[in-house]
């Protein structure tokens, strides 16, 4: 397992995050990274279509990345080496680093520990992930298991969740946000326009370090407050918005570790952690006010485990609910778990809250071409 490389200060990624937006670096984020089995290539004309209409992200899949790299970076060649170092965190040759940064900003970041030099190529310590005019630092790109301990990324649920609350408040303006579970800032980032003021509270302290470098980089000093809270334990009085992308994978105890736990959802299924912020919303969600988050529903002999636990809750604390699918999959890291548990999939919703005297839960599935494709996916690969 890699060792956890220290945070930098400010200074040299300010110079560093400067230099990568005067050069164009934003605009990679409409390239689709992720890599889809080839069997999925019938997909194609999908992402392609995205792609020509600027809807694609640098977390969308695709079974033929090298067709949207390489054209891309035959119209800007000098993009090319930052977004293989910065986001892919794959070696680049010093020389070619010294071909698009000066020797005194390669030095500032070789002390800093930003980045590092081994046999003739710099290798960077870090992710900047792009998203909106937004540039975010987290810990590399790694494996399941080659995660460093306390590990912080941004992963294409942060983009969904952002994306999905932009079209949600657009227009709409609020006192005072919060982003629970806020690992590197980036859902504060997305609602900061919209609000007088939003902290960002999360547990990990190595995510709150990120978070605090984030809010630097961004220029939103003064109006988002990075903190550490496990869950609701030091968030004080209302807000009108809330944001949470919790951990909510089910993960065997005997697993569990620091390498994983901004992915564990706790016991139940991995529903703990999402049942708890629903239940702290009765607490410190405004009348009127606006919640979302993140959850993955088990479905064990055709019952989803996540209605059951949030329908009596929202009755009871007043909150009415709408459960948004946008994923039904199965558990890729862990396939055994899930069939030993007899879960037949996965089912990942966004979830919206607002408060109501009759309280109520409503569910919206992915139109049927959406959904049976993804759900005989996962039905399938649970049998591999």
């Amino acid at each position: 397992m890699p060792e956890t490389a220290p945070l930098p200060n400010p200074g040299p990624l300010l110079e560093l995050t400067g230099i990568l937006r005067d050069r164009g670096y934003l605009a990679t984020q409409r390239i689709p990274s992720m890599k889809r089995p080839l069997w999925k290539i019938v997909a194609e004309p999908l992402v392609f279509a995205a792609y020509k209409k600027g809807r694609t992200n640098c977390f969308s899949s695709s079974a033929l990345t090298g067709l949207y790299t390489g054209s891309f970076f035959r119209q800007e060649p000098e993009l090319e080496p930052l977004y293989r170092l910065f986001f892919l965190n794959r070696a680049v040759p010093f020389q070619t680093v010294c071909g698009i940064l000066d020797r005194q900003t390669i030095q500032n970041l070789l002390n800093e520990g930003v980045i590092c030099e081994n046999a003739g190529s710099i290798f960077s310590n870090f992710r900047v992930v792009p998203w909106r005019s937004g540039l975010f630092l987290s810990d590399p790109e790694e494996s399941d298991d080659q995660r460093r301990e306390s590990y912080v990324y941004v992963g294409g649920d942060s983009i969904i969740l952002s994306e999905f609350v932009s079209r949600a408040i657009a227009g709409r303006r609020f006192r005072r946000g919060l982003d629970l579970c806020a690992g590197t800032s980036i859902q504060a980032y997305g609602i900061a326009d919209h609000c007088r003021s939003v902290d960002a509270a999360e547990y990990n302290p190595r995510a709150v370090a990120f978070a605090e470098l984030n809010v630097a980089i961004n220029g939103l000093e003064g109006k988002v407050r990075p903190l550490m809270s496990n869950l609701w334990e030091k968030v004080d009085g209302v807000y009108d918005i809330i944001v949470c992308n919790p951990p909510y994978i089910p993960i065997p105890e005997h697993k569990v570790s620091g390498r994983n736990m901004d992915a564990y959802g706790g016991s139940d299924y991995g529903m703990n952690i999402p049942v708890e912020v629903f239940r702290g919303l009765s607490e410190h969600l405004d009348t009127p006010g606006y919640a979302v988050f993140l959850a993955a529903s088990p479905v064990i002999r055709g019952k989803s485990l996540l209605h059951e636990r949030l329908s009596p809750l929202a009755d009871d604390l007043g909150l009415s609910a709408t459960l948004t699918a946008w994923n039904y999959t199965d558990l890729m890291h862990d396939r055994d778990y899930q069939r030993r548990k007899g879960i037949s999939h996965f089912v990942f919703y966004v979830i919206e809250v607002t408060r109501s005297d009759t309280g109520g839960l409503r569910t919206v599935h992915l139109p049927l071409h959406r959904k049976c494709p993804l759900l005989l996916n996962a039905l399938l690969r649970r049998h591999l």
